[in-house]
């Protein structure tokens, strides 16, 4: 996720704690000490194919003891972890493939202060990023609100 000085700068590298691949991150340190925690994230599409991602972590879950909707578990653990990293001082962006309604997405990131950096850079609607996306877009990035202004 990151090359030339950028890669120097790194202090941790972290994944999904249940070993899902929903997403991973990075912790830089910048100028005056500021940290920023970078997150790539995943969730999974309702998907009936026994080999899709969501049915595979239907079955990872399950044998974690944990009897719920991969997308429910996905929301809950990242959650948990944007909040781990803000109580630590760290500056989150988080970008993803949310395969999820866009209002829904970014009123979901409203609690952590984080809005889509695109959206907020043009008067207009974003544009669909997949054709299966229809009028919105489900690959979006958001970031601390003062990053913006």
């Amino acid at each position: 996720m990151a090359t030339n000085r950028v890669a120097y700068s790194i202090k941790k590298l972290d994944s999904d704690p249940r070993r899902l691949g929903r997403w991973s991150s990075i912790l830089v340190k910048g100028k005056n000490d500021m940290l920023c925690r970078i997150i790539c994230a995943y969730c999974p599409c309702i998907s009936d194919g026994p080999s899709s991602t969501y049915a595979l972590q239907i079955v990872s879950l399950a044998q974690m003891n944990i009897v719920e909707c991969p997308r429910k578990q996905f929301w809950e653990d990242l959650s948990s972890f944007i909040l781990q990293c803000q109580n630590q001082n760290e500056n989150v962006i988080v970008m993803g493939d949310w395969n999820s309604k866009y209002s829904e997405v970014t009123e979901w990131m409203k609690q952590f202060h984080l809005k889509d950096i695109i959206h907020s850079r043009h008067s207009t609607p974003p544009p669909p990023t997949c054709n299966r996306s229809r009028d919105s877009p489900i690959d979006i990035i958001f970031a601390p609100e003062h990053f913006i202004s």
